[in-house]
This record gives C-alpha cells, structure tokens and sequence, in this order.
C-alpha cells in the first residue's frame, strides 16, 4: 500500500508538456503517477527507472517528488541499506531548500560506529546522481541540541563557531550562533541556504550572528 513518504521506483512512460509533469509507473503495481518537472532531481526520458518519493495522494492522484525532505531521507536510507541491516547506522532527519544544489541528511552511528565515516563509502556523488542533480551533505547528529547545531552547518566549519546560545521563551524557541566575522557567509550560504537548511533539519528557529 502506498504511503505519504515511502520512496518506490518509478517509470517514465510519458512527458506531458501540457502540464510540465512526467507520468511514471510505479513498476509492481498497476498505479500510475505524476512527477512534476518542478520536483524531478534531473531531466528524465521517456523510459527512464528512477525512484522517487510519494508526496501527496489525493482523490486517486499520486504525486510523486524527487527534491523533498522525505525523498532524501528513503534515499539515503536506500543507499546505506547494508549499513541499516548490520544496525551500525541510523538515519534521523533530513532537510531540503527549494533552489538549493543540495540537500541535508543526519545520521547517527548506533554500536560506537562513527556515522560519517561509515555512510561516506556509500553516498559518493556517482550513487547519488543516479537519482538527482543535488548533492546530499552528511551530518552527524546528536541529542545535544547545540552541537547538532554546530553540525549542521556543515560545510561551514564548526571550528568558526564561538557560541551557541538556546532561547526557551514561553512558545518561543530559538538558537544563535555566534561566529567569526569574516565566516558569516559561508554559515548563512548562497541565498541563506545553509541556514534555512540547518532550521529545517534541527526543527528550530536558527539565527547567525557575526562576534562583536
């Protein structure tokens, strides 16, 4: 039975350039979907296998995504099913930004294993761009909420962080980051893409701050 989320493979057997969508059969069953151009991870042809995300099931029409946050979590869960099946890592979140070039995921290693080093053999930019033009940037979670943080800004160097200070106001939650000055927009990112993802992935408002 198809689910909100699942990944499934998917089919190309049509372009519709009425309605800027690709038509996919989901191969083992005899649903047919739509993949809008707007949320495919590359140009497909007619014949392409795929896989793709399930976003939306409405009155008998499926939506599949390629560029969602649940479409990059299944497929990192997809590419380190060997790693999952020997319970040596954990996928937790992920996180994308429309009009990023990539997408965040966090992992955290279960047994003493390191979750980057084992996931990286893995996720090489050759399995992931079978699938789509973006790039999956591994983050290593932790329950301590400020240095998941720090993490998460990853590739901006955690080394450049000075403080990390979490607000609890009421209903207000919010984490600053204080960070060196000349290593602000690395943080912030193209388009505060770094930024918005890291809020994305950690689930709180997140702000960045130069020192001083």
């Amino acid at each position: 039975m198809l689910k909100t989320g699942h990944l499934v493979p998917a089919t190309v057997i049509k372009a519709l350039p009425d309605y800027s969508s690709y038509l996919m059969a989901i191969p083992g069953t005899e649903h047919i979907a739509l993949l809008e151009r707007a949320h495919a991870g590359s140009h497909l042809r007619v014949g392409d296998n795929t896989v793709a995300s399930v976003f939306s099931i409405k009155d008998g029409r499926i939506n599949l995504s390629q560029k969602s946050a649940p479409f990059f979590r299944r497929l990192t869960e997809m590419l380190v099913s060997p790693l999952l099946m020997e319970d040596k890592v954990k996928v937790v979140h992920a996180a994308a930004v429309d009009g990023a070039s990539f997408a965040k995921v966090a992992v955290a290693g279960n047994n003493g294993h390191d979750p980057i080093t084992e996931c990286l053999p893995y996720i090489t930019p050759e399995s992931v761009q079978r699938f789509t033009n973006r790039t999956i940037t591994l983050v290593r979670y932790s329950a301590d909420i400020r240095e998941y943080v720090s993490n998460a800004f990853v590739p901006a160097f955690s080394d450049d962080i000075l403080e990390v200070i979490y607000i609890q106001e009421r209903e207000m939650e919010e984490i600053h980051v204080i960070v060196e000055t000349d290593r602000l927009a690395r943080f912030i990112g193209k388009g505060g893409a770094n930024i918005a993802s890291v809020s994305k992935l950690v689930g709180k408002i997140v702000r960045v701050f130069p020192a001083g």
